[in-house]
């Protein structure tokens, strides 16, 4: 697993993760907190607010 600089995890840091694709995964990785299915130009906005539009 890569834990990215300095050797910290997103959870570590208190971060949140999010799977966004158009498919499930296959094994669901337990390091997601959230996942959101479907394509990103739908599911971010309506998930993340208008920031992102």
């Amino acid at each position: 697993m890569d834990v990215g600089q300095g050797g910290r995890s997103a959870e570590y840091e208190g971060a949140r993760t999010v799977f966004v694709n158009v498919e499930p995964e296959s094994l669901p990785n337990p390091m997601f907190h959230e996942r959101y299915i479907g394509r990103a130009e739908h599911v971010l906005p309506a998930s993340f607010g208008r920031a992102l539009t």
